[in-house]
């Protein structure tokens, strides 16, 4: 008799433990699914295409839409605290992302070229600098005669120092898509008191 009470009690502890275990797991799925944007309703926003990091302020900066309705999304945080969202109308793609402080004054500078993706043709630029008080915008002129005879496209953009660098391909009126014979041209932009980036030095290499 004893055997079969110590046998019921072990069951017993064995069917509590399980229904523990079962109501610890259900508690666990309700958590992670009120917490789950997607079954409150909530549509995921849209993927980060980049991450910069700069002085204590970290900017993501994302696109949302298709076709004509392309949207530039820049979150900008300091010290982890949110100070500033901006949502642009874009008119292409985001081709590239810099950071820099061409004017030196150790206030970031976050510079977002858009263009058409399937040439990297370079379109138009968004440029804003940061600091304690607040932001400003920058702006890049665009390119004219004669420095954009033979362009087209093929843009890479780089900040070296001080300076934000432009390079593409020349193209000879009877190049092949593709297929540039001229060399290449590199516009250098000094970023002046006012917030413009303005053209301070242009280089050609000719191809041989």
């Amino acid at each position: 008799m004893n055997i079969w009470n110590n046998n019921m009690r072990f069951i017993l502890c064995l069917v509590q433990a399980s229904l523990f275990m079962l109501l610890s797991a259900c508690e666990e799925s309700e958590k992670q699914a009120d917490n789950d944007p997607m079954s409150q309703g909530m549509q995921p926003g849209p993927p980060r295409l980049k991450r910069l990091n700069s002085g204590g302020f970290n900017f993501d900066v994302s696109a949302a839409g298709t076709n004509d309705n392309k949207k530039l999304l820049l979150s900008v945080r300091k010290n982890g605290q949110l100070i500033k969202e901006f949502e642009e109308n874009l008119n292409g793609d985001i081709l590239e992302v810099l950071l820099g402080d061409l004017n030196g004054n150790s206030n970031p500078e976050i510079y977002v070229f858009v263009g058409d993706k399937r040439k990297n043709m370079l379109q138009s630029m968004r440029g804003y600098e940061f600091s304690e008080s607040g932001y400003a915008s920058i702006q890049l002129p665009k390119l004219e005669k004669p420095i954009n005879d033979g362009y087209r496209g093929a843009d890479k953009v780089e900040i070296e120092g001080n300076r934000l660098i432009r390079h593409f391909p020349i193209f000879k009126n009877s190049d092949l898509p593709n297929e540039p014979s001229d060399g290449m041209r590199s516009v250098s932009y000094a970023l002046n008191d006012s917030l413009m980036l303005e053209i301070a030095e242009i280089n050609n290499l000719k191809q041989e």
